[in-house]
Formats: structure tokens, C-alpha cells, sequence
């Protein structure tokens, strides 16, 4: 029994609620009703049941040509049925693969590698115990960025660049533009969301086109001056300057 004192000094008796009720443990798991909450126990000691739910918010977080990084946070630890041991992390280019290539870890943070560029995949984790691994998260899917391109031509303020056509599932296309110098960042460790259209005196990557996967042409001219207008955002193709060096990469969506 619960007793507390109203603010008009009255006492009141509440009855606890058996939550074991409504069976909240694994069908092999014991529930144990106390104040307030509940626990569950395995039949057969702690580590005889997987865990009954996924692990929680999977994302992706940053992506490179050849890699992915996945992070995610634990279950309810209510559904842990026992200690958790780790995670798995599976992964495909197809949908609800079964044979999905998986790997195991104990952190909430994986990087996923040797993967191919311009290309979807799909992720799922799974938490395990001793037992096994439990049911896996719902997949999320993430395309890795492109390999920069080769310029066709150039001229003293322009470069042609051929455009590959994408897959059927990549909708829009981004172009950036970026200074080649000893110190520049890495394409696969610049945050999209960091990417902005030209502007006087930028000093990092600009995008310079984003362009629809439906109209995107065979060949682009880096610098021609042209204006790219997508989702009221203008994207400035400004000329190159002569004598400089530039590194020309794409980025593939579904869909911003």
C-alpha cells in the first residue's frame, strides 16, 4: 500500500498496480511485481533470453566514399531480459536482406567501411546478451558520396566534367567546388549540412549546381557563370580563378 497526505490532510490509500499483468516481460522471463515498477527474471538464470526490442534512434551521421557512420542508443532497458553484451550492425545494398553482412561491437558508434561510392545501403541494429542478438531496429538507408570527377576539358576559367548517370533511386544531384591545398578537409569529412552555395571570398567547398537526377546533363561546365535555381535557393556557377587548383566532387540524395 501507498500512503500519502492530500493537501487537506486526509490520508488516502492507493493499491499498487500489478503491471506483471499485462505480461510487460519475455514469454520465457519471470515477472516480479514491486512499488511502483516491475522486473523481469529469466527462468533459467539472467542470460537465457535475447533481448525483446531493437535498439533505439539508429542514424547515420556522417558519410564518406567507402564509409558509413551509424550510431544508436540502448533498448527500454525493461526489455534487456539480462545484461546486454553488445550490438550487431548489418548491412546491405539490398531491402530486408537475409543475408545482410553483419558485424558486432559494444559501443553505440560503428563505421562501417570498404563500402562502394554512389551507392544506397540498408542498416539495422540489433542488441544482444549472452544469449544471442534480439530483434533488429527498422532499417535506415544512407548513399555514400561519389568519387570526384575527371575533368573532360578546361579552359583559363572553366572545367567540363562528365556526370555518370546515378541509379533510378537518386533523385538530386549536388556539385561542389574545392580549393586544393595541402590543408584542405577531406570530401568524405564535409558535412552537408555545411555546404552552402557561393558567396565573395568563400574560402572552403561550395555547392555550384544542384541539379534534378531527371534533367541532369551528361556533361556540366564548372564555372560558366550560370545560375542553377533549386527549391528557391540560387547556386552561383562562378567562374574558377586562373592558376588555381580545384577538386570537383558530387553528393546523391533520394531527397533533401
Amino acid at each position: 500500500m501507498i500512503t500519502f497526505t492530500s493537501q487537506n490532510h486526509y490520508k488516502k490509500y492507493l493499491k499498487d498496480i500489478n503491471e506483471c499483468l499485462t505480461s510487460p516481460c519475455h514469454s520465457q522471463a519471470v515477472c516480479t511485481n514491486i512499488p511502483g515498477n516491475f522486473s523481469c527474471t529469466c527462468n533459467t538464470g539472467t542470460y537465457c533470453v535475447v533481448p525483446s526490442a531493437p535498439p533505439l534512434n539508429v542514424t547515420t551521421h556522417s558519410r564518406g566514399k567507402t564509409l558509413l557512420v551509424v550510431s544508436w542508443q540502448a533498448p527500454d532497458k525493461r526489455l534487456w531480459d539480462g545484461e546486454l553484451t553488445g550490438y550487431q550492425v548489418c548491412y546491405s545494398t539490398l531491402e530486408s536482406d537475409r543475408n545482410a553482412k553483419c558485424l558486432m561491437t559494444a559501443t553505440f558508434l560503428y563505421t562501417i567501411s570498404k563500402l562502394h561510392p554512389s551507392t544506397k545501403y540498408f542498416v539495422t541494429v540489433s542488441a544482444g546478451t549472452r544469449a544471442g542478438y534480439g530483434n533488429k531496429s527498422l532499417e535506415v538507408s544512407t548513399i555514400t558520396n561519389g568519387e570526384p570527377v575527371n575533368p573532360a576539358g578546361m579552359s583559363y576559367s572553366t572545367v567540363n566534367v562528365t556526370i555518370t548517370k546515378p541509379a533510378q533511386y537518386i533523385k538530386e544531384v549536388m556539385v561542389i567546388v574545392q580549393n586544393a591545398t595541402s590543408s584542405q578537409t577531406p570530401s568524405e569529412d564535409i558535412q552537408t549540412k555545411d555546404l552552402k552555395p557561393y558567396q565573395a571570398n568563400i574560402k572552403g567547398p561550395y555547392v555550384t549546381a544542384y541539379l534534378k537526377a531527371d534533367n541532369l546533363p551528361l556533361t556540366i561546365v564548372i564555372g560558366d557563370g550560370k545560375e542553377y535555381n533549386f527549391e528557391k535557393v540560387k547556386y552561383s556557377n562562378q567562374p574558377l580563378k586562373q592558376n588555381s587548383h580545384y577538386i570537383v566532387f558530387l553528393r546523391f540524395f533520394e531527397s533533401q
